[in-house]
């Protein structure tokens, strides 16, 4: 699975170069000190944080600013696992209020009972959809908080998210819906309005689609499981929501999205590296974790030998998934860069 670069590689190759021709903003943002410094002290509704400025520290408290972190939960990315650490694991001066045999918790402020500076199904529930997107996220968080604390509030929002090598996620996603998931209340909300059935059909007929096989799960072109998360990190609004989502100029314009606004989230971690996303984390907002991450590689997609699989089922896995591996490419490199950037401040800290 390491050699996805030379299996579907005509694909690929063919994406970078479109990504090229569309790719007109700036691609050094994550290091762009100014702008973003006045976006995070200005914005209402920001979620950008300049990383190297000491003067944007997540404020926990809201002494200052109401900040808030916000989790985009995509599916089979290691999410759940994740979010149960931010509302269990980490340690606060005001830990989150969890009641037994209830998944959702009272993450708020201290000196607060509805200030929240938790933003996850684990603290206010699905309260944007189901896997909710970006795009739906960023309309949608202000509001509900405003809802939900019932007062109007100016805040910061720092967006984190979890990635997974796409080979593995795919087929992670493949065995959940045979299983019978089917994320069927999802709104997919976007500029305004919900996708029609001819927009997005459904792939399935009866009530599930349980028992699919792997040819079929591929052989969908509705298929949400494809890119999912390309197009969930996706501004869908430039790409005219789910109006034409197979089309090849769609697919390079919403990766290019994908990228940007993944170098405006404050934190986003790897699935196949715990232990650099527990220390990032950390080193972002300034706040540790009781227990540390554990590596797990017993997966159910992990069950699933390459060699189980026909090299067309493979190929195919590769051509549908095609931006994903490329922003995966992508999100591997800038998290390697934060990474290091970290162990760099780090060692300026101790006295030599």
């Amino acid at each position: 699975m390491a050699n996805y670069y030379i299996v579907g590689l005509s694909t690929i190759i063919g994406l970078t170069i479109l990504s090229l021709l569309y790719d007109s903003f700036d691609m050094d943002m994550y290091n762009c000190g100014s702008t973003l410094r006045n976006l995070v002290v200005t914005a209402p509704h920001d979620t950008t944080r300049e990383f190297s400025s000491k003067n944007v520290t997540f404020d926990i408290a809201g002494k200052q600013w109401k900040d808030v972190i916000v989790l985009v939960h995509i599916q089979k990315t290691g999410g759940s696992n994740f979010g149960r650490h931010l509302k269990a694991n980490l340690m606060l001066e005001k830990p989150c209020v969890c009641q037994r045999g209830s998944k959702v918790c009272n993450c708020s402020r201290l000196g607060s009972e509805k200030e929240q500076w938790l933003f996850s199904e684990h603290s206010v529930g699905w309260a944007c959809g189901l896997h909710a997107d970006w795009t739906e996220m960023i309309n949608c968080v202000p509001s509900m908080l405003d809802k939900f604390e019932n007062a109007r509030q100016k805040r910061r929002y720092f967006y984190v998210t979890m990635l997974r090598e796409p080979f593995a996620r795919f087929l992670s996603e493949w065995q959940h819906v045979k299983r019978g998931a089917t994320w069927f209340s999802s709104l997919h909300m976007c500029d305004g309005h919900v996708p029609t059935k001819k927009e997005l059909p459904l792939c399935y007929k009866d009530a599930s689609w349980a028992g699919v096989s792997l040819d079929e799960f591929l052989s969908c072109p509705f298929n949400l499981a494809t890119n999912r998360q390309t197009r969930m990190l996706a501004d869908l609004t430039k790409v005219g929501c789910y109006s034409s989502l197979s089309d090849a100029e769609t697919k390079v314009k919403m990766l290019e999205s994908a990228k940007e606004n993944l170098r405006r989230f404050a934190f986003f971690g790897l699935t196949e590296n715990q232990v650099d996303t527990q220390l990032l984390f950390e080193d972002t907002f300034k706040l540790k974790f009781m227990e540390d991450f554990i590596q797990r590689n017993d997966t159910n997609a992990a069950s699933i030998k390459q060699e189980d699989l026909t090299v067309e089922q493979i190929q195919r896995i590769y051509d549908v998934n095609a931006e994903d591996f490329l922003l995966y490419d992508y999100a591997r490199d800038l998290f390697k860069e934060r990474v290091s950037a970290m162990r760099a401040r780090r060692k300026r800290r101790i006295p030599s």
